[in-house]
């Protein structure tokens, strides 16, 4: 499972019962780019990060048979949409694509999920508007006019706000 804010990632595991805070190890390397976890010499994850990370600041927990981690984001109020770096498209020897390869894009459902998880997530940082890069100030603006349409029941700006955000959803990272 994986959730964020602003700031922070969050991971969660599922473990077996026997398995305490002695037996997981957590090492990010390649200057926070990449996350290694295991369970009792299980691994869990081990792969390149969607992004990087700040490998100095991770903290976790294991409580009632849940390993919790959170990861400081190298890069603040950037959107996450997985905890592991998208997998390369892979190419036939014709050139053509091997559509197992291609990643599924996000949709706009779970794009916005992810922003509101960015927007509402109390990680205690707080990221001014100014600071936004511009894709992530229009689905701000977007969100807003959706919020506002929805507020005063005006259905015409609520369509055509809502039809904004489903263009955010064609985007594959």
């Amino acid at each position: 499972r994986f959730e964020q804010a602003g700031a922070e990632v969050y991971a969660w595991w599922h473990l077996p019962p026997s398995v305490t805070g002695h037996d997981v190890k957590v090492k990010a390397t390649q200057g926070g780019k990449h996350l290694m976890v295991t369970a009792k010499n299980v691994v869990l994850f081990n792969r390149n990060l969607f992004l990087p990370i700040r490998a100095d600041d991770i903290v976790w927990t294991v409580d009632k048979g849940e390993l919790h981690l959170t990861l400081t984001k190298g890069e603040k109020a950037k959107l996450w949409e997985q905890l592991g770096e998208v997998s390369e498209i892979k190419r036939d020897l014709d050139g053509e694509v091997i559509p197992e390869t291609v990643p599924e894009p996000l949709s706009a459902k779970d794009r916005i999920d992810f922003m509101k998880q960015m927007i509402d997530g109390d990680d205690g940082d707080y990221k001014n508007y100014d600071d936004l890069d511009v894709q992530t100030k229009e689905l701000v603006d977007c969100l807003r006019r959706v919020k506002h349409a929805k507020a005063t029941g005006d259905m015409n700006a609520l369509s055509l706000a809502e039809m904004d955000l489903e263009e955010f959803g064609r985007f594959v990272v």
